[in-house]
């Protein structure tokens, strides 16, 4: 399972594509089932500042 959150959603399918693109180049002996994705907005109650 990989959880990534980004601020655009062309930013997510870009990494989603070159994800694949290394798992078809790197991994050939692995097959890869995605079996569901979510989009949407993330919810934050507290920022903590860089330290």
């Amino acid at each position: 399972m990989t959880l990534s959150m980004f601020a655009h959603a062309h930013e997510a399918e870009a990494s989603r594509e070159l994800a694949q693109r290394w798992n078809d180049e790197n991994l050939q002996d692995l097959r890869f089932t995605r079996l569901e994705s979510f989009g949407g907005e993330v919810l934050v109650s507290c920022v903590a500042e860089p330290g």
